[in-house]
């Protein structure tokens, strides 16, 4: 059974080049801690997410391995809330500086390559599944064309 296709709104100019639910559930696995610092951040930016009336539940669904992910959000938030880029501005940096350290190199390239793989998957087909994305971008790399 198929998905049904959702777009994603035509004014948002966000492009994943890295998932970030991928590491953030390594780490929350890694470190007991981590969402003690990383959840009231989420509950502020959804709170402000119902304050600015942007529709979070559009962005959930795009792909049900993306659900949950707060990357759209944060870009309308950016774009319409001066709370946001207010409070983003010193809370961001402290934030990075936090994860950071705790991210392991091979998994961030991972998840830059699963963000590529799953916003192709978003535009074009929502069905298709990861692997198969993998596989075929394998297979096109190692194809030659006779000649």
């Amino acid at each position: 059974m198929t998905q049904p296709s959702t777009q994603l709104p035509d004014n948002l100019p966000t492009v994943c080049r890295i998932c970030m639910i991928e590491l953030m559930r390594k780490t929350y696995k890694r470190y007991w801690w981590f969402p003690l610092v990383r959840e009231p951040l989420v509950l502020g930016m959804r709170f402000l997410g119902l304050v600015n009336r942007i529709p979070i539940k559009a962005y959930a669904a795009a792909n049900p391995e993306c659900r949950g992910c707060l990357r759209f959000l944060k870009a309308d938030l950016t774009a319409k809330s001066r709370t946001f880029r207010f409070l983003n501005r010193f809370i961001e940096p402290v934030f990075r500086s936090i994860r950071a350290p705790r991210l392991v190199a091979s998994e961030v390239a991972e998840a830059k390559i699963k963000a590529v793989l799953m916003m192709k998957t978003l535009i074009s087909d929502p069905s298709e599944d990861l692997e198969s994305s993998k596989n075929s971008a394998a297979a096109a790399k190692d194809s030659k064309p006779e000649g």
